[in-house]
């Protein structure tokens, strides 16, 4: 059985973002195409938006109390420390805007430092780079909770495009992001899908 990340030829399109524009060698033409389109534009930043699935509540457990959202920075060795600074201060302005707004909770995701990641990628490039892994954008949450998870992506990425351009963004602290808590680790065979068995 293929794993849930990878596509059709068994590669994780996640961990193909450091091949150059108009690479032929790139094993997942989907992440190449991206790389294609964005790069030659330049931005200012990149916003790579994911689903982590998440905690699975009892019946009697609030759903209130888990992380809705999970939030990173570029951590790869190299990157300009310019892009990191921005890309902590993307982290940040998401935090202020939406921590607490529709029940969220924000937190730090737990994310790997090879540069083949996106937001290590874009980061290495020169841009600002922030992973945005939303909570629980299941079908068997029901719509109520579906509702809630689009109203967070909502605030969360509105607040940093609102504060790119008002001009306010590079006046945050990206010293700040030590504030947000970090994701907890639930372990072995834990509570977030892609960490039980697969056997």
């Amino acid at each position: 059985m293929r794993n849930q990340r990878e596509n059709a030829d068994n590669v994780d399109p996640n961990r193909q973002h450091d091949y150059e524009v108009g690479s032929d060698d790139n094993p997942s033409p989907e992440t190449q195409a991206m790389i294609d389109y964005v790069v030659p534009l330049e931005p200012l930043w990149v916003a790579d938006l994911h689903t982590q699935g998440g905690m699975y509540y009892d019946e009697n457990e609030n759903p209130g109390d888990m992380f809705h959202s999970s939030n990173f920075w570029p951590n790869a060795s190299g990157v300009d420390p310019e892009a990191i600074e921005l890309s902590q201060q993307l982290n940040v302005a998401m935090y202020d805007h939406a921590e607490g707004k529709a029940n969220a909770q924000l937190s730090v995701y737990p994310g790997g430092d090879t540069v083949n990641i996106a937001r290590n990628a874009y980061g290495a490039r020169g841009f600002g780079s922030i992973l945005n892994e939303m909570t629980g954008q299941m079908g068997d949450r029901g719509s109520r909770m579906e509702g809630q998870m689009v109203r967070i992506m909502r605030n969360e990425n509105r607040a940093i495009l609102e504060e790119t351009a008002e001009g306010t963004l590079r006046d945050r602290d990206s010293g700040r992001v030590d504030e947000i808590p970090d994701r907890p680790d639930f372990g072995e065979g834990g509570d977030w899908p892609w960490e039980a068995s697969t056997e």
